[in-house]
Order: C-alpha cells, then structure tokens, then sequence
C-alpha cells in the first residue's frame, strides 16, 4: 500500500470504530480532524463533535481538550466561558489538577459561576421569558447550580496539593494579597 492507501485505510479503520461508539477512537478522529491528519482537512466543527461523543462517555481528556477549546477559542470555534466550565468541571470534579486550576480560573478571575444551561435559564429570567409559575423552579435551579468564590478557592487549593506548580503559584499569590484565608497555609 502507497502513503495515500494507508491515510485513506486509516480514516476508514477510526471512522468505522468511532462510530460504533470506542471512545478512544473517537478522540483519535477528534484530534485528527483538530490538525488535519490523515488526510482529512481540519475541521474544528467535526472534531469538537468527535470530542463530546468522547466526553459524554466519560472521557476526561475529552473534558480537559474541550474546556481549553472553549475557554480559549480558535478558528470556528468562539469563546464561550460557560461551556468551557461545563467540561471542565466534569474533569474536575474527577480530580484532574489542569481542569481544577481552569475552573478556579474561570470563578475567580472571570467571575464564571455555572454552566451553559444555567447561564441560558438566568438570561431568560431577566428577560422575562419564563413563565411565571416556572420562575421559582428557575430561580431554585440556578441557586443550587452555582457556585461561589469559595468554590473557586477550593479547586485552587486541590489542584495545588496534585502537585499543579502553576495553581500551588496562584494560590501563594492570593494568600499573599489576604485573599484566601487559610489556616494551614499560615503556619
């Protein structure tokens, strides 16, 4: 087989196993759609589709790649804070140092406390688009979907314990500037 035969045998062999489902696959097909492997041209709609296949299979390096795409924005792809916390948090709520600093970044440098839906559901409310007897149970969901500064503090300090050079630097900087009070770090 020519170089051209095994690009075209390759992007037949992870189309065939990302679309019956193997995760690994799918991230595969993701990150060769990202940069334009294999022959296929980059196509960051398509791999950002590949990557939340991945992602809602559990994937957390699905999560991490997509919160950072998101966060950052690139080629087609605008920024958009709150999707950006809605897969960081999923990695981050399985431990992973990168994923907490981003959501600790997210809180407390840009003021990002909930995901998409909820930011989608609090735009409503102030718009008046709610009916009224749905208005509680909005008010109720995005209340117990946000989370505060302290939340923020909390990923900051995880992250930093894992080991993450750049959080344990952030958070010395705020106990420094009096912005997180912590007993143990006073010693």
């Amino acid at each position: 087989l020519g170089a051209k035969e095994k690009k075209s045998e390759i992007r037949s062999l992870l189309a065939r196993s990302a679309g019956l489902g193997l995760v690994q696959a799918q991230m595969r097909l993701a990150e060769c759609f990202k940069e334009g492997l294999y022959g296929l041209r980059a196509n960051i709609g398509a791999s950002v589709r590949w990557m939340e296949e991945a992602a809602s299979q559990g994937l957390r390096s699905a999560n991490v790649e997509l919160g950072r795409l998101y966060m950052t924005g690139c080629q087609n792809l605008e920024r958009d804070y709150h999707r950006s916390f809605d897969f960081y948090k999923v990695a981050a709520q399985e431990q992973d140092a990168e994923a907490q600093l981003a959501m600790a970044t997210l809180i407390l440098d840009h003021n990002i406390t909930n995901g998409r839906k909820i930011e989608d559901k609090k735009i409503s409310l102030q718009q008046d688009v709610i009916d009224e007897y749905l208005m509680e149970e909005a008010q109720e969901e995005i209340s117990k979907n946000s989370l505060t500064r302290e939340d923020g503090m909390n990923f900051l300090r995880s992250s930093a314990l894992q080991g993450n050079v750049n959080a344990s630097f952030k958070l010395a900087s705020l106990i420094f500037h009096g912005e997180f009070k912590d007993k143990e770090s006073r010693r």
